[in-house]
Order: C-alpha cells, then structure tokens, then sequence
C-alpha cells in the first residue's frame, strides 16, 4: 500500500519499478549463485511460466518467469542469460519467436498464472533482445493491460499474433504495429 493506504496502480508500479532498476543497474552479472537442486515448489528457485525452444536452433532456450525477465540459454539449458535486465519487473507469460528470423521475438507481459505482476502489453525484440519495443501505452482512461497470457503466431504468417490476456483475445495482422 501507499503511504495514504491506496493499492498503487499499475503505472506507479512500472514507473517506481524503472527508477529503482536505474539507480542499481549493472553490465555484467555480479552474482555467484548456483542451483543446487533439485527444488520444491516450497523452497523453490522461483517459478517459469514459459519455455520455447528457438525454431532455427534446437540449443537456444528461452524462458519467462513471472516477476520480470525472459532468460535465454544457447546450451540447451545448460547456462542462462537475462535479455530483460533493463526492463522492469513487469512478468513473462507468452514467448513467440519468428521462424523466418529468431531475431524477432514477441514477448506477453504479466503473470497470467499467479497475478504477482501486471503487464504492459506485448513487447517486441528485432534484434535477439538487446533492444525491446512496445507500442503499448498507458491509459488509465481504459483501464490497466491487466496481465498477458499465451502468445501464439500464426504457422504461416508471421505477421499474425493471437495474445490472450486477463482482459480478452487480441490478435495483431501486421506484426504488432
């Protein structure tokens, strides 16, 4: 809650979540963590709410986790790196990657299973997530994204999205514009 005992609203959540992540952010990977697993649920590693392997390279893995990040392993799973470091903590519950160019990744924002973080939309990588964009904007007018689920593309097009959300279907035909 809000010092004034409000919940804070989605945007407040983005827009503290960005100034926080800018006053802490890093090039490289300070920490010596290492699984020593396997884990329960109850002491768990945290939670996936996605996985797909890369259609042009069975050895690329991505993931979407719940609380903000889409990791990405180039060893079968063997070693991970996050592609949404300089993102917020905004959830990945959908992973689309175009079999034409795996430079071109959509990902659907929110946990679509737990409600633990909103979305803001889908955002899209065309350079194998160094850079992400989004159109989505905030309208407070309309109501929140809510949170983002499946994300699917069409076998034949990828042009075509379908992204089912806490809010309803929605489905691009020109590659998220």
């Amino acid at each position: 809650l809000l010092p004034d005992g409000t919940i804070p609203s989605a945007k407040y959540l983005f827009d503290t979540n960005v100034q926080e992540h800018e006053k802490f952010s890093t090039t490289g990977n300070i920490s010596d963590w290492s699984s020593t697993g396997p884990m329960t649920e109850r002491t768990g590693q945290g939670r996936i709410n996605v996985a797909i392997v890369d259609p042009n390279n069975p050895n690329v893995h991505y993931v979407g986790a719940p609380a903000g990040v889409l990791w990405k392993s180039i060893d079968k799973g063997t070693t991970w790196q996050p592609l949404t470091d300089k993102l917020p903590a905004i959830g990945v519950s959908g992973i689309a990657i175009d079999p034409n160019d795996s430079n071109i990744i959509y990902i659907s924002t929110g946990d679509d299973d737990n409600a633990d973080s909103y979305g803001l939309g889908v955002f899209k990588t065309t350079d194998g997530g160094r850079t992400w964009i989004t159109n989505a904007t905030y309208t407070p007018d309309i109501g929140d994204y809510g949170r983002g689920g499946e994300l699917y593309m069409h076998p034949n097009n990828s042009n075509i999205l379908w992204n089912a959300t806490s809010q309803g279907l929605y489905k691009t035909t020109d590659a998220g514009k």
